[in-house]
């Protein structure tokens, strides 16, 4: 049973082929000691991404995005190992982007958290922030 609170996906199933990037829009989203993408960018249960066969190219995600926005980049299917389930779903607030998906986290906190860590793993930088607080 969920909530009110608790997203629901209802788009169709990013196949497990694909690779989806993620932009990094905030300075605590990057972990510059260890040089990789930190956990904050993946902290909530629903969270955007783009699927990279259809945005044709880094360029094309990151252009909505402020100059200095990082980028990485993860497998649809390796985020599903740990219960993400990316959803090719419309972004309301940029309905031009028919790249869009969200990736949908699990609802049990130990769960999530489990979740995010296995997606910090798989993540390979595309493009490394370059944001100030």
């Amino acid at each position: 049973m969920t909530d009110a609170a608790t997203p629901i996906p209802h788009g169709l199933p990013v196949p497990d082929t694909e690779d989806l990037f993620r932009c990094l829009t905030h300075a605590k989203w990057w972990n510059d000691t260890a040089n990789r993408v930190s956990s904050a960018a993946f902290s909530w249960p629903v969270f955007s991404v783009d699927i990279v066969s259809i945005s044709g190219s880094e360029e094309a995600t990151l252009k909505p995005f402020k100059p200095g926005t990082g980028l990485v980049i993860f497998n649809c299917g390796r985020s599903r190992e740990k219960g993400c389930d990316p959803r090719h779903e419309l972004d309301e607030k940029q309905p031009e982007n028919k790249a869009h998906a969200h990736a949908y986290m699990p609802v049990q906190s130990g769960q999530r958290k489990r979740a995010v860590q296995h997606l910090i793993d798989i993540c390979t930088v595309r493009r490394k922030p370059n944001l100030t607080t």
